[in-house]
């Protein structure tokens, strides 16, 4: 199993709480799976499963800016 493809896995509980340890996500991986996927290689994938969250961090930086051009006088 590769980060993108475990990513694809927790994005829902990501989705719910996306404070949700790196114990728990590979908990669940591993009781769904049978897979222990190494701390780094969780960690990645979760990274990746906030930025599929948020439409990636570029996107979310420049509606941010727009936000903020609205904002100022």
């Amino acid at each position: 199993m590769d980060s993108d493809m475990i990513a694809s896995l927790i994005l829902p509980i990501v989705k719910v709480d996306p404070r949700t340890s790196m114990s728990v996500l590979i908990a669940n991986i591993r009781s769904q799976f049978r897979y222990k996927p190494c701390y780094h290689k969780a960690w990645i994938a979760k990274q990746k499963a906030l930025e599929k969250m948020h439409s990636g961090w570029d996107a979310s930086y420049n509606e941010g800016t727009g936000i903020l051009a609205a904002i100022e006088p």
